[in-house]
């Protein structure tokens, strides 16, 4: 009876081992939005906006809020998109980070779920960014539409 349940445990804690292995591989070969380290900003500017003409921004500088925004679009799954389709229209969420070494990155947001970034990197991605935004507890401001090019 004993040797049963030290098996059953066994192939348990093998199954355990196996399931966290496989998510961990998976996890590997995932593309991140974020080339950088939330260390390595030193202020974000966030962009929101139907209609460019009026579009709101948002800054962020305390590490706490530029890790809160980082963690969030580091968290997001994305797929890399292959064909040259574009949106237009809807929701735009743009992020513009200012990294330490005094260049910047930009992280565009279009619904439905589209992602283009500085790179030139192309993805889709089920998560909504521009969540991002509006969940950010700090005053946003009106800006000329030439702030955003």
């Amino acid at each position: 009876m004993m040797n049963r349940k030290h098996i059953r445990n066994g192939l348990i804690g093998a199954a355990l081992v196996l399931l966290a292995a496989a998510a961990l591989a998976q996890g590997w070969d995932a593309p991140s939005l974020l080339p950088f380290k939330a260390e390595e900003v030193s202020e974000i500017e966030m962009y929101q906006y139907i209609v460019p003409a009026a579009t709101q921004k948002k800054t962020v500088s305390g590490p706490d809020q530029i890790a809160q925004v980082c963690r969030r679009i580091a968290a997001a799954s994305v797929q890399p998109r292959t064909d040259e389709q574009s949106y237009t229209g809807g929701e735009t969420t743009i992020f513009r980070f200012h990294l330490q070494n005094e260049s910047t990155f930009e992280i565009s947001f279009t619904e439905p779920h589209f992602v283009r970034c500085t790179d030139g990197a192309v993805y889709q991605t089920p998560a909504n960014l521009g969540g991002i935004w509006k969940a950010m507890d700090v005053p946003a401001e009106s800006v000329p539409e030439n702030e955003l090019f």
